[in-house]
Parts: C-alpha cells; sequence; structure tokens
C-alpha cells in the first residue's frame, strides 16, 4: 500500500507538522494511542489521487443567530437528501446517510460539519476535480431551485439557508454590507 501524507496544526499561525506513513500504522499510532482531544490531522489528497467526495459546510453562528440547532440537523438531513438524490440522477448510485460520515467539529460561534460519502462497493472520484464538478453541479442545481422556488416546498429549511452570511458582523459600521457564501 503506497504511503499516505497527513498534516497536524501545532500552533494558531498555521504551522504544520507532516506524518508519511501506511494508513494502518497512522490509525494505530497517531489515531487510536492519542488523546481524542488531539486528533486534528489532515490527510493531504495527492493530485490525480481517487478519492471520496466531502464537504465543509461551515457558517459564522453570530452572523446567523436565526439558525436554530433543529434546524442546523433539518439543514444536514436535507441537504444529504439533495446529495442522495444527485447520485441516483447522475451515476445510478443509491445512497442514505448511513454512507455520509459526519464529523461534527462545531464550537460556540461556528457551525462546522465535514461530510465524508463512502459510496457502495468502494467506489471512488477518478481525482479530486471530478469530485469537485458533482459538488459545483449539485450546488449549482440547488441554486437554480432556489431561484424558481421549487426547492421551498421540498427542502424548506435547506432553500432557507442555502447561503448565509459568512462573516460575523462588524459591530463598528452598521451599514456594511454582509458577504454571502455557499454555506458548502
Amino acid at each position: 500500500m503506497e504511503p499516505r501524507i497527513f498534516a497536524m496544526e501545532t500552533s494558531s499561525t498555521g504551522k504544520r507538522k507532516y506524518i508519511v506513513g501506511n494508513l494502518g500504522r497512522f490509525f494505530c499510532h497517531y489515531w487510536k494511542n492519542s488523546d481524542p482531544r488531539a486528533r486534528h490531522y489532515y490527510e493531504l489528497i495527492r493530485e490525480g489521487t481517487p478519492v471520496r467526495l466531502y464537504f465543509d459546510l461551515e457558517f459564522c453562528k453570530e452572523a446567523n443567530p436565526q439558525i436554530t440547532p433543529d434546524e442546523c440537523e433539518a439543514l444536514m438531513r436535507e441537504f444529504i437528501d439533495e446529495l442522495s438524490f444527485e447520485f441516483r440522477s447522475i451515476y445510478n448510485i443509491t445512497i442514505n446517510r448511513s454512507f455520509v460520515v459526519d464529523l461534527d467539529s462545531s464550537t460556540s460561534k461556528k457551525f462546522s460539519r465535514h461530510l465524508i460519502v463512502h459510496l457502495p462497493n468502494g467506489q471512488l472520484f477518478s481525482n479530486a476535480q471530478c469530485a469537485g464538478i458533482f459538488a459545483k453541479q449539485l450546488v449549482g442545481r440547488l441554486a437554480d431551485a432556489l431561484s424558481t422556488g421549487s426547492l421551498v416546498t421540498s427542502r424548506p429549511t435547506l432553500s432557507k439557508y442555502l447561503f448565509v452570511n459568512s462573516q460575523a458582523p462588524i459591530a463598528r459600521d452598521p451599514k456594511m454590507i454582509e458577504n454571502v457564501n455557499i454555506a458548502l
């Protein structure tokens, strides 16, 4: 098995420690034997390497105080339902929430969920670029459905929060227009 590269942030300035090794040894040494609060490793994915589809869904809670914890869960449920629909429509692959690893890194200030899709039979996207095209196609379809009003009837929470304020409000300038970014 080909060695993989992992990184761990060692400071708030972005400094990282890199580890190269077999996946099994990495899990055994750095994952199983480490404090769960210190498991902040990232895998560096080499260009051209087959990948799982993944999403980082994040927003600033302070900029979006109207989004309740129950709505966050409804948002995740509706997003995964739409993701399932997209796989069925494009690739004739059936998935449900059990195929999605949902890692919650939320804090009191930030909603942060990391979704990793495990397709049936170990299927992967051929590379990160292909996975990105699929993700952009999904978001584009959802944005179109939002603009026509068709998303609101089938996915009310997703239609409400597909686009959210990405940054905390700045108190000193109340007239400032906030940036709006995709929550994906």
